[in-house]
């Protein structure tokens, strides 16, 4: 009796929670509520059962009695099915709770990567909220074969097609690491970027998916000084532990010939895990400094700024305007802009990222800080053309660094394939720097195209 009323006492728990649920959307969205359906399952009901009271426990089925309406879903990407039960005694009245798995939760986390999901639901159409890898909708059954075989369950009133799913974000199989130089010499940041390939090979060998959220390149071209990075996979934390802490490099320095030490020393570091973390007000803090101006070749422009860091995560934008940014609270331009990067480069949620870059530009369009980092997350999410307006309106702002916005350009003409264009920008690139940093980025960049191109079997010409 106590685990029936506590089993009772959920299930009303949980129905109260979704008719708040649709009560706020309803709202919002001003809408009135035509027909509310519940899709009850993995719960116990009294019924009656070849003419004997009976408890009546459903697992992976909901209730089909004869004229009751039930929701019947897919996958996150799939149609879910509006349903009147049939009433059949052979079923005990019921009928598939959704379309069933195909793969385990566990076998999801080795046969599915975080990408394969987004281009799905990108494909799709489908915004998601949360979620995690053993809720892909390449996890689950064709729910079109399974309505198909319970036509004797259920008659189909109607079809949804999903638009935004919101889900638990769940606990993926997910580590953070940084790879970082520390204090060390500039030789020490040759070893970083060494490591930091030799790292991602291995990972990839291994199956494991890797990503690199952030990194700070050092004094020396192909130089690192730090990079943050995601790994996710089913031996994530096995291959984590092999390689977190201090790694120690042999060998000449490439930066100081005939300098006699041999040994350069970097760190890794396991970074706490932020699949779980919300981005609240007092994580940002805020320090007067002199800045040098929007990029490296400014070096005469000097005025007052504000750097604005995100505790948890390190993640930093400097705010040009000390004033403005002191004035404004946690709504101005480059805060609301750090939260992007946090969603973007920490919580790889999307469409959060975008909200808060729009939200940005809202408050200043003219902000220096937003539009290098709003057009990356575009290029990075195929949103093409929205990068392209986005460069477009960003080389006609004032102070902004145009050498990185091009550099962007050059980026996204390259993805495109589009090698014509990337080689009148990196000619534009050149007319306008007045030194070598982008340099190695040109070299890097024309190399590849010359790769391509052979691949190909495109003439080249230079």
């Amino acid at each position: 009796m106590e685990y029936w009323l506590a089993m009772n006492l959920a299930g009303d728990y949980a129905a109260a929670c979704h008719e708040d649920i649709h009560r706020r959307l309803s709202k919002a969205l001003g809408r009135r509520v035509l027909l509310n359906i519940s899709n009850s399952h993995n719960l116990a009901w009294r019924e009656i059962v070849d003419g004997k009271e009976c408890i009546v426990h459903r697992k992976g089925a909901t209730p089909a009695s004869r004229g009751v309406a039930g929701i019947i879903p897919g996958s996150m990407t799939a149609p879910g099915y509006i349903v009147v039960g049939k009433g059949d005694e052979n079923s005990i009245q019921s009928a598939s709770h959704g379309a069933g798995r195909l793969f385990s939760r566990a076998q999801c986390k080795s046969q599915f990567t975080q990408h394969e999901i987004k281009k799905r639901l990108k494909d799709a159409g489908v915004t998601l909220i949360g979620g995690s890898i053993d809720e892909s909708p390449m996890a689950y059954k064709d729910i079109t074969k399974v309505m198909s075989l319970q036509t004797e369950l259920v008659d189909i009133m109607g079809t949804f097609t999903p638009k935004i799913v919101r889900m638990d974000k769940g606990k993926l199989m997910q580590k953070l690491i940084q790879i970082t130089s520390g204090r060390g010499p500039a030789e020490c940041t040759r070893v970083v970027a060494r490591v930091l390939q030799t790292l991602i090979d291995e990972a990839r060998t291994q199956g494991l998916e890797i990503q690199v959220l952030q990194k700070i390149a050092g004094d020396e071209n192909g130089t690192i000084e730090t990079a943050l990075l995601s790994i996710e996979g089913n031996q994530t934390f096995s291959f984590v532990a092999s390689w977190v802490g201090t790694i120690q490099w042999i060998g000449e320095s490439e930066i100081r010939k005939d300098h006699k030490r041999k040994n350069w020393y970097i760190g890794i570091f396991e970074v706490g895990n932020v699949a779980d973390m919300e981005i609240k007000d007092g994580d940002i803090s805020y320090q007067a400094m002199r800045s040098s101006g929007a990029g490296g070749q400014h070096v005469n422009k000097v005025s007052s700024a504000i750097r604005a860091t995100h505790v948890p995560t390190g993640i930093q934008v400097v705010i040009e305007n000390l004033e403005y940014a002191l004035s404004s609270d946690n709504n101005n331009a480059a805060t609301l802009c750090l939260y992007g990067r946090v969603y973007a480069e920490q919580l790889h949620d999307y469409a959060m990222a975008k909200t808060y870059f729009q939200e940005a530009l809202a408050a200043d369009i003219h902000s220096v800080t937003v539009y290098p980092y709003f057009i990356q997350l575009s290029i990075d999410f195929d949103e093409d053309k929205e990068a392209e307006k986005l460069i477009d309106f960003a080389l006609t702002v004032k102070g902004i660094d145009k050498p990185l916005i091009l550099s962007k350009l050059i980026l996204l003409k390259e993805k495109q394939m589009l090698y014509k264009e990337v080689k009148h920008s990196i000619k534009k690139l050149k007319s306008i720097v007045l030194n070598d940093d982008y340099q190695h980025f040109i070299d890097k960049t024309e190399a590849r195209i010359k790769e391509k191109k052979k691949v190909k079997g495109i003439a080249i010409s230079r």
